[in-house]
């Protein structure tokens, strides 16, 4: 009697099914299962949301040598993961998910002048009950600059970079330890 191998299945990373997160377009985030080293179709499936309200995930990215950043964003324009995200998705609960609505929302966070530097090594993402990213933030603690997909509530409708304020970064770098992310406090170059 002949042993057939054994099954191994695999999954790994995100294929993406959508336009340009950049441009503030839904973006849905389809896992890569492989059978055996073969890629198995699967039909994006929901997600759990907080009560119909978007899941906030928050990544860490671009924390390897000092440089250019490899990734803008969490979630690259074809859908996955950027190459750099060294941790996440790390799904938040309601009461870090309305700390985080709160931060972008007070314009206490904001103000400061705009660095040059733009390094960004943690990134937040909203998705809705359908698993697709309807929102981006990166924030560069280092440089106390964030760049949004979409307009931030109480910014000017541009979603460029914008400075954060000392306050700001204080809120953000508590949210960051608790949730466990690297690099919290920043870098030097």
């Amino acid at each position: 009697m002949v042993t057939p191998p054994p099954t191994t299945v695999e999954v790994a990373d995100a294929e993406v099914l959508g336009p340009d997160p950049v441009a503030a377009e839904p973006v849905r985030i389809v896992p890569v299962v492989r059978v055996n080293g073969e890629v198995v179709p699967e039909a994006p499936g929901p997600v759990a949301t907080r009560g119909g309200r978007p899941r906030v995930e928050a990544w860490a990215m671009n924390v390897g040598p000092p440089g250019r950043p490899e990734c803008l964003w969490p979630v690259e324009a074809d859908g996955s993961p950027c190459r750099s995200v060294s941790m996440g998705p790390v799904v938040l609960d309601d009461a870090q998910a309305a700390r985080v609505e709160a931060w972008l929302g007070d314009s206490a966070t904001f103000g400061e002048p705009l660095s040059s530097c733009f390094i960004p090594h943690h990134g937040i993402t909203w998705r809705d009950a359908d698993g697709v990213v309807t929102r981006q933030v990166s924030v560069c603690v280092s440089c106390e600059n964030l760049r949004a997909t979409d307009a931030v509530p109480g910014l000017p409708a541009d979603p460029g970079h914008q400075g954060f304020s000392a306050q700001g970064r204080v809120a953000f770098v508590g949210l960051c330890e608790e949730l466990g992310l690297p690099v919290c406090e920043g870098v030097e170059y």
